[in-house]
């Protein structure tokens, strides 16, 4: 998943959080015990739903972040053996772009 996509899905996520949200807050009026224990058990379930969340959204940042250093250290202490990947890489592209047509 590409960076855009991953902020579109945690941001749509978000969104259903608060909505749910929301809407425990609108039948906050409802009365009975059985809905109130029931508003309570899911104002719990997203609240742990939204910790979940942002624990999870900077590990994946962190994670990524690790990553592109990884990777720009290989490079710099292996320039040409990067180079020569990146040719092969770019070549098989080509045959296989070449072929379908």
């Amino acid at each position: 998943m590409n960076k855009s996509g991953t902020e579109k899905f945690f941001s749509d996520l978000k969104t259903v959080i608060e909505t749910a949200e929301e809407l425990l807050r609108t039948t906050a009026h409802d009365a009975g015990e059985k809905a109130a224990g029931a508003r309570e058990q899911a104002r719990d379930k997203l609240r742990a739903a939204r910790d979940q969340l942002g624990d999870l959204e900077q590990n994946l940042v962190s994670e990524a972040q690790a990553q592109a250093k990884a990777a720009d250290h290989f490079v710099h202490e292996n320039p040409w053996r990067s180079i020569g990947v990146v040719a092969g890489l770019a070549f098989a592209l080509g045959v296989l772009m070449g072929r379908r047509r």
